[in-house]
C-alpha cells in the first residue's frame, strides 16, 4: 500500500537539562518533518508537510517536566499541503530548575474532520459500455478487513484504463515501482494515484501500472477523467484495480497514532445502485 494509505508514525526523543538546544529537524520520510526551536528557555514546535497538496493529519504525545505548553495547544492538527504551522511553544514553570521534554509524533495522509455524505454517488472506475467483476469486496478475507474493510478489487486486465470516481484534486502520486506478488513485502510497492474530494475524503486508486499515469498533481479532474492504467504493483494476486474512499481516524490514545478508515461508497451500475457489491458480481458502468 502507498504511503497515503499507511499510518506512518516517528517516534523521536528530545531531552534537555538546564539548557536550550539549538533548531532541529526530524523528518519522516519525504513528506512531513517536525521542527523544535530553542530561543531562550522557550521551544516552539512547528510541523512541516512537504507534499505541496497533500493534508496530513498530526498527533503529538508530549512527556513535560518543568515544562507547560504556551502559545497553542497540544491536540490533533491537520496540516495543509505544502503548509509550515507553528503548533505550539513549551516554556518552564520554574525559569530557574531543570526542565525536560520527550515527545513522540505520529502522521498520516488525509484530514481527520473530513465527513463522508452516505448519499454521495460514484461512478464505476472505467469507460462506459464496459463490464469488469469484482474479485474482493467488503470484508474480503485477504485483504479487505479492519480499516480497509470497504475497500473494493475490481479485476481487469494490465493496461485498462482507469477513470476518476468522483471529481476531486490530485494530491498524490506514485508511479514508478515496477515490483508487484502475493506477499506484504511488496505493501510499499504498488503504484497509485490519490484524489482529495470537496468533503475532505480521499479516494485511492492502487496497482497502477508502470508510468502509466495520465494526471499531475494539484490537477483538478471530473468524474470520468482518465487518471491511468490498472496494473499489478505492489502487495497484489493478480492485475486489478483496488478502489477505497478513506477518512481519518484519531485514537483515544495520541501515542498510537492516527490512521485511515475506508467508509461504505456506492457505485452508480446500469442495473442500479450497489454499495459492497458480492464478490464475483459483474458491474457496467451506468
Amino acid at each position: 500500500m502507498p504511503r497515503s494509505g499507511l499510518i506512518i508514525a516517528a517516534t523521536l526523543v528530545a531531552a534537555v537539562m538546564g539548557q536550550p538546544v539549538a533548531a532541529e529537524m526530524n523528518c519522516s520520510e519525504d513528506t512531513f518533518c517536525l521542527l523544535t526551536e530553542a530561543k531562550g528557555d522557550t521551544t516552539t514546535f512547528s510541523a512541516i508537510n512537504k507534499n505541496p497538496y497533500l493534508p496530513l493529519t498530526v498527533q503529538l504525545h508530549l512527556s513535560l517536566q518543568n515544562l507547560e505548553v504556551r502559545n497553542g495547544v497540544n491536540e490533533a492538527i491537520v496540516v495543509k499541503g505544502g503548509e509550515k504551522r507553528l503548533l505550539f511553544a513549551l516554556a518552564p514553570k520554574q525559569p530557574d530548575d531543570a526542565w525536560e521534554y520527550r515527545y513522540e509524533y505520529a502522521w498520516v495522509a488525509g484530514d481527520f474532520r473530513a465527513q463522508h455524505r452516505p448519499d454521495q454517488l460514484y461512478r464505476l472506475p472505467y469507460k462506459d459500455g464496459q463490464t469488469y467483476a469484482v474479485s474482493q469486496s467488503c470484508n474480503g478475507s485477504f485483504s479487505h478487513t479492519g480499516h480497509g474493510k470497504y475497500a473494493i478489487d475490481f479485476d481487469m486486465p494490465i493496461g485498462t484504463p482507469i477513470l476518476a470516481a468522483r471529481a476531486g484534486t490530485v494530491v498524490d502520486i506514485k508511479q514508478d515501482s515496477t515490483r508487484g506478488g502475493e506477499d506484504e513485502r511488496f505493501e510499499n510497492d504498488g503504484n497509485y494515484v490519490t484524489v482529495l474530494h470537496d468533503d475532505a475524503t480521499l479516494a485511492h486508486y492502487f496497482h497502477l501500472h508502470p508510468n502509466t499515469v495520465e494526471v499531475a498533481l494539484g490537477q483538478q479532474v471530473a468524474a470520468g477523467d482518465l487518471l491511468g492504467q490498472a496494473g499489478n504493483t505492489g502487495f497484489s494476486s493478480g492485475p486489478h484495480l483496488h478502489f477505497e474512499v478513506v477518512t481519518v481516524h484519531l485514537n483515544d490514545d495520541p501515542k498510537d497514532g492516527p490512521h485511515q478508515v475506508s467508509v461504505p461508497i456506492t457505485f452508480e451500475a446500469q442495473r442500479g445502485k450497489v454499495t459492497c457489491p458480492a464478490d464475483g458480481a459483474r458491474l457496467r458502468v451506468k
